[in-house]
């Protein structure tokens, strides 16, 4: 459970540094 957590925060924190810009979570 956990790691679908963490897997999806990681996954958004790559788009937002692929994006040049900080995205919400």
């Amino acid at each position: 459970m956990l790691d679908a957590f963490y897997a999806r925060m990681n996954f958004m924190y790559e788009i937002s540094c692929s994006k040049g810009g900080s995205l919400s979570i």
